[in-house]
């Protein structure tokens, strides 16, 4: 039985499964909400809507910024319909690898206001450059 690494490596580049962690290797750190930011880059370069699950949506910061609860993993999540069609997907896979192509200038970003409660749909953010 082939492996779902297997499967991922043998893949075509456009269509391997990535994560911010993959594209922006290290260079956020997670208090510079790395899933956001690559969120951020897929919709400015294509149009490309996703929700970022990372640590805008599951960390905390204390009253003076500093991160106080992390995510386990940054990711962004694509809501895929059923009327997608291959050429949408080609469209998203040229995007992200015009992302991947600039990785080193995609900007982190800060906090800048949040409320105590649901904090990831009332968020202010600002980007943050190197």
């Amino acid at each position: 039985m082939t492996s779902y690494d297997d499967l991922s490596r043998e893949a075509p580049a456009s269509c391997r499964p990535t994560t911010p962690g993959a594209l922006l290797h290290g260079r956020l750190a997670r208090l510079r909400c790395p899933g956001h930011a690559l969120a951020c880059a897929l919709c400015l370069e294509g149009g490309v809507h996703s929700v970022e699950l990372g640590s805008l949506y599951l960390g905390a910061e204390d009253e003076h910024g500093a991160p106080a609860r992390s995510a386990p993993y940054e990711l962004p999540r694509l809501a895929l319909r059923r009327t997608c069609t291959h050429g949408h997907l080609d469209h998203v896979g040229r995007a992200l690898a015009r992302v991947a192509e600039r990785a080193d200038r995609v900007p982190g970003y800060r906090v800048v206001e949040q409320r105590p409660v649901l904090r990831h749909f009332t968020v202010r953010l600002e980007p943050v450059p190197d």
